[in-house]
């Protein structure tokens, strides 16, 4: 009935959302019981000694996972650092000139790590004097730290 005023309409609005929240509320006082009634039989077969083994078998395989996807990741890692090529450091200053050709630059106190072009590459600095690594540059002249 379209003609009822407006405000009716609010009440049953507001009446429909009390009787939501009270299923709302009764479901969710249902799943805490629940959650309460695993919880209390998990404590009572823990204090068990077959439940203190299973307890310690599950600790043990929960650990051996964890340690065996940490594993995983860290082979994973290492074998993306020993993929990364090395670029003279005049071609990462001629690279970064490009905008777009060089993202993602990471540096630190030993070597720069970027993405060029896509393909993880990294360059250690050399302590050249400006006037100098400026005059190579525009000759085009490609060099590098050498390594001690």
């Amino acid at each position: 009935n379209t003609n009822t005023p407006w405000h009716d309409k609010g009440d049953d609005l507001r009446k429909a959302l009390r009787e939501f929240q009270a299923k709302v509320t009764k479901w969710v006082l249902v799943v805490a019981a629940r959650i309460k009634l695993y919880y209390l039989r998990a404590r009572a077969f823990a204090r068990t000694d077959k439940g203190r083994k299973v307890c310690g078998l599950a600790a043990i395989l929960s650990f051996a996972v964890l340690t065996r996807k940490a594993r995983a990741a860290s082979a994973l890692r290492r074998a993306e650092l020993l993929a990364v090529e090395e670029v003279p450091w005049s071609q990462f200053l001629r690279s970064i000139e490009r905008k777009g050709m060089v993202s993602e630059v990471l540096v630190s106190s030993s070597r720069y790590d970027f993405l060029m072009n896509g393909m993880r590459k990294y360059t250690v600095p050399a302590e050249v004097p400006g006037a100098l690594a400026s005059k190579m540059l525009r000759s085009g002249v490609t060099w590098r730290r050498a390594r001690p």
